[in-house]
């Protein structure tokens, strides 16, 4: 099965002539001033080739679409994060993956809740703070897919947030990925990597039946745990 499905990777960019990509990788949109749309810091590489990289991903024959909001440090303005999320709301029926977060912000669930009414299922990450979800943005946004990270043992992993914001608990411990300065693989743990993993999931479903809104999408993906 060819899955055309677009996966808005919202981090510190892409690079998207890594291999693990095969080519499926674009340059979106880029709102941080002053520094080119490349992924200067890795993060965002790392996360997309969760979602659908040939060998660390779950939807390999996805599209990626990088949304640029976060800079070299791997951290951004506000008002970066917003128009990044808004700019998905405007895009063609796809998956938003969001492995970033901070305090709550009611501006920056909003924009969440408005990408997910247009038809965008959004996963976002719980947080790594070993605190609860719900003190932090965009994981606190009710009809965002928040995701959690277990560990070896399909337990909580220690450093993960938790509590009643939280939709599912995913992989997120010594996860392979691609190493956007070596072009190769590395590991790394936390609730960054365990959302990508779910954004895959709903990818493979939403191509198999393109009419599936957000909160049926997230049903299924429910659904299809037990």
């Amino acid at each position: 099965m060819i899955f055309c499905i677009p996966l808005f990777s919202k981090d510190t960019g892409v690079r998207i002539n890594h291999t693990e990509f095969e080519g499926r990788a674009s340059f979106g949109a880029n709102f941080v001033e002053d520094e080119p749309e490349d992924d200067l810091q890795g993060h965002g590489t790392a996360c997309a080739s969760m979602v659908a990289g040939k060998r660390a991903g779950v939807a390999k024959k996805a599209n990626i679409v990088a949304v640029k909001v976060l800079n070299k440090d791997g951290s951004g303005m506000i008002s970066d994060v917003l128009a990044g999320i808004l700019w998905t709301r405007d895009q063609e029926k796809g998956i938003v993956s969001m492995s970033l977060g901070g305090p709550y912000n009611f501006i920056i669930n909003l924009a969440v809740y408005l990408t997910v009414n247009s038809g965008q299922f959004v996963a976002v990450a719980a947080g790594n703070e070993n605190s609860d979800a719900c003190g932090t943005s965009p994981a606190s946004t009710a009809t965002a897919f928040t995701v959690a990270a277990s560990n070896y043992t399909n337990t909580l992993a220690w450093f993960s947030n938790y509590g009643r914001c939280v939709d599912i608990i995913s992989p997120g411990t010594k996860c392979l990925l691609a190493n956007a300065t070596t072009g190769d693989f590395s590991r790394a743990s936390g609730t960054s990597m365990a959302t990508p993993l779910v954004a895959g999931v709903a990818a493979i479903k939403l191509a198999e039946n393109a009419t599936l809104t957000p909160a049926t999408l997230s049903a299924l993906i429910l659904k299809h745990l037990y």
